[in-house]
C-alpha cells in the first residue's frame, strides 16, 4: 500500500488479466521475461509516478529494458538488476514473478 504526503492511500486496484498463452516450445528465458514485463506493467500502473521514480528505480529500469528488447536473442538483463527488482517488489508481486526473477538470476550464474 502506498501513501502520499497527506497519509492517504494511493494504491490503485485493477482487475487481474490472464497471461497470454505462449507455445510450449518457447525457451524459459523469453517466457520469463514476458511474465516479468507483464507483472511489472501491472505493478507500475498501480503505482503513482512520483512514488515509482523515488522508491522503485530498478523496477522502472527493468520494465524499460524489457519493453525495448528487440528479440529473445537480446543479451539478458543483468543479475544485479534482477536482484534489485526482486527486493523492491517482493511484497507486492505474485510468486510466479518472483520465481521468474530468480530464474533470470540463476541463468546469469551458469
Amino acid at each position: 500500500m502506498f501513501h502520499n504526503s497527506t497519509g492517504l492511500q494511493v494504491w490503485k486496484h485493477s482487475r487481474p488479466a490472464p497471461l497470454p498463452q505462449m507455445a510450449g516450445t518457447t525457451p524459459p528465458t523469453p517466457r520469463d521475461y514476458r511474465l516479468i514485463a507483464e507483472s511489472l506493467a501491472r505493478f507500475l500502473a498501480r503505482c503513482p509516478p512520483d512514488v515509482a521514480r523515488k522508491n522503485f528505480r530498478a523496477t522502472s529500469a527493468m520494465y524499460r529494458q524489457l519493453t525495448h528488447m528487440a528479440a529473445p536473442t537480446t543479451p539478458p538483463l543483468s543479475r544485479q538488476l534482477a536482484c534489485d527488482v526482486s527486493h523492491e517488489i517482493a511484497e507486492f508481486t505474485d510468486r510466479a514473478t518472483r520465481d521468474a526473477l530468480l530464474r533470470c538470476m540463476r541463468q546469469q550464474q551458469a
